[in-house]
């Protein structure tokens, strides 16, 4: 990706997360930045400069209400909302929401018919058992969602019978996780989705807040032992050969995914 494209695809999704947490500050949603995000705001204060992405964590409860207070919402008209449920095509068990009039395509699947926009990723975090076996319970249910709900997405030739199969089966066992969640919700343990790791509450709440470009978000309450549960020295920079962000990607912030896919199957007439 070029310095001038990176560029532009930063400020769209930097746009993306201040509206976004703007919307759930408004309607008292509780999320935080995590994972790459957080690094960049402790490490360097924003975005970490060869990076070109943006996570946000939510309770599993706020995650939900998201969804559906985002159908009510003004922002809907500039961003898509994305998961499994709005866009069937959508291999995974979180949400982006990607901003319309944008291109931010996986080059290998840009024939896959989903949304294309520039996004940010928003994950769901569970309570969990402490028990070694609840855990594993965890991550197995989890497993099986995403190989179902990538079913579809890589199978993109199957009956539609089989892909409508999967899809429910993957959000069956997102919906367990959910109901799980509920239940131990005075565990004081938690199931980060992204990483796949599991955090003591108090790490990660009360959220604290923390500067990322010149604006304050709200960060997990522990930032130091977050970030070095995840990445170990997280303040020392990888080697430069290690610096790059999503080479396979696709970006255009000023050209719609649609208007993009339009030439590459123009140009394949050709």
């Amino acid at each position: 990706m070029v310095n001038e494209t990176l560029v532009k695809k930063k400020q769209v999704i930097f746009k993306s997360l201040k509206d976004i947490t703007d919307f759930c500050d408004k309607n008292e949603l509780t999320y935080y930045i995590s994972y790459g995000t957080a690094l960049g705001a402790a490490r360097h204060g924003g975005f970490i400069p060869w990076d070109d992405d943006i996570d946000i964590d939510m309770p599993a409860k706020d995650y939900a209400k998201l969804a559906k207070l985002w159908k009510y919402s003004e922002l809907k008209n500039d961003y898509f909302l994305q998961n499994k449920k709005t866009d069937p095509y959508f291999p995974l068990p979180f949400t982006k929401i990607r901003k319309n009039g944008t291109t931010g395509i996986e080059r290998d699947y840009w024939f896959i018919p989903m949304h294309w926009g520039i996004s940010i990723d928003i994950y769901p975090i569970y309570y969990s058992p402490k028990s070694r076996i609840g855990q594993k319970i965890y991550k197995k249910l989890f497993a099986l969602s995403v190989g179902h709900l990538k079913y579809s997405f890589y199978n993109y030739k199957a009956s539609e019978l089989k892909k409508v199969f999967h899809n429910r089966m993957g959000v069956f066992y997102t919906n367990i996780l959910s109901i799980l969640s509920n239940i131990n919700e005075n565990s004081g343990l938690l199931f980060e989705t992204g990483y796949k790791v599991f955090f003591d509450k108090n790490v990660l709440f009360p959220t604290k807040p923390i500067e990322f470009e010149g604006m304050l978000f709200a960060a997990p309450n522990q930032i130091h032992h977050y970030l070095t549960s995840l990445y170990g020295d997280y303040m020392t920079p990888p080697p430069e050969d290690k610096r790059e962000g999503h080479p396979s990607a696709i970006v255009d912030a000023d050209m719609p995914y649609e208007e993009y896919i339009h030439k590459i199957l123009e140009g394949k007439k050709d």
